[in-house]
């Protein structure tokens, strides 16, 4: 843990130094604050369901662990900037986790690919984007799913006060 608090660190600092206007992006916050609360946070929200069945652990426990841990630190702030919350993200989180790996994979080896083949670009390209289908499948399903998303109207100073207060 905590070689991974100083590359967090190292990390924010290298942007905000080759990009001073870095500190001000939401992104930026966004990305490093869900590291910051998988990192402090995912391994004690897992640790909360010792007893688990291995196959019950890697499908249900560690995808919403992984998600309430990234959510303490950035969901009020990410509710009061963009004024909804996702009631479903656990869920969508465990669906999607097995099927994401893949869908990363396959687009990562169909680019390397199709660098190195020019000519095979179009075809590598098209079978990622064929190991994607389950993924956008279940994003499709779940979008439909009645107040998966609330609307909120949130003060973002309180929102980050919350996020600390919490964490």
């Amino acid at each position: 843990r905590s070689a991974s608090l100083n590359a967090i660190g190292l990390c924010v600092l290298t942007f905000i130094i080759t990009n001073p206007a870095a500190c001000l992006s939401v992104s930026l916050f966004l990305s490093a604050g869900s590291t910051l609360g998988i990192v402090l946070f995912a391994s004690l929200i897992a640790s909360w369901f010792p007893r688990t069945p291995e196959r019950l652990r890697t499908a249900v426990v560690q995808p919403l662990s992984l998600t309430f841990s990234s959510n303490l630190v950035t969901m009020p702030l990410s509710a009061a900037l963009f004024s909804q919350a996702s009631l479903i993200a656990p869920l969508a989180n465990v669906l999607a986790a097995p099927v994401f790996a893949l869908s990363c994979t396959a687009g990562l080896a169909s680019c390397v690919i199709a660098l190195a083949f020019p000519p095979m670009a179009g075809s590598v390209i098209g079978a990622a984007s064929l190991a994607a289908l389950p993924l956008i499948i279940i994003v499709d399903v779940l979008s439909c799913v009645p107040f998966a998303v609330i609307a909120c109207s949130l003060d973002p100073v309180a929102m980050i006060c919350l996020s600390i207060a919490v964490c």
